[in-house]
């Protein structure tokens, strides 16, 4: 029988593992199925199953090891100013 172990994630170690995105930035990726949903743990607590979560992680770049160059993943896109003459 193929057992899975049953190890968690939080969410403070699954920001850790997706280079510190905000918590919200996880909600969205859960809700546009980037992410699988996770579990209630406790009252006030939820967290994903690491087998789950492996799958997803492999899609980002920082979370499987590719390192990305700063700045070029996340963060605002500077505007360019026109100056008129």
């Amino acid at each position: 029988m193929n057992e899975k172990c049953l190890e968690y994630v939080g969410k403070k170690r699954l920001r850790q593992m997706l280079a510190d995105v905000s918590e919200a930035t996880i909600w969205r990726w859960v809700k546009s199925g980037r992410l699988p949903q996770p579990r209630q743990i406790g009252p006030n607590r939820v967290a994903w199953l690491l087998h789950e979560l492996e799958p997803a992680l492999e899609a980002f770049p920082i979370a499987s090891g590719n390192q990305v160059a700063p700045g070029s993943a996340r963060g605002r896109k500077k505007s360019s100013t026109v100056k008129e003459g």
